[in-house]
């Protein structure tokens, strides 16, 4: 088997990319994932929230493009 198994309560932490969604199925939009599997849903509250806003706030807007996919 490769690749992962979903489990119920799985996360994950994306970004989404808006200016793809139109090439996407519909569903979940356009995004890159950061991190599969993140965190079971149980586990995330207020203070998971605030670390990630803190970690994550640290860091100012970046640009990313992709030439080609494979």
């Amino acid at each position: 088997m490769s690749g992962w198994g979903d489990v119920v309560g799985d996360t994950a932490l994306t970004i989404k990319v808006l200016e793809a969604d139109a090439l996407v199925r519909a569903g979940f939009p356009a995004h890159v994932t950061v991190l599969y599997p993140f965190l079971h849903e149980s586990a995330i509250d207020g203070g998971v929230r605030r670390a990630l806003v803190e970690i994550f706030g640290a860091y100012d807007a970046f640009e990313l493009g992709f030439g080609a996919f494979a």
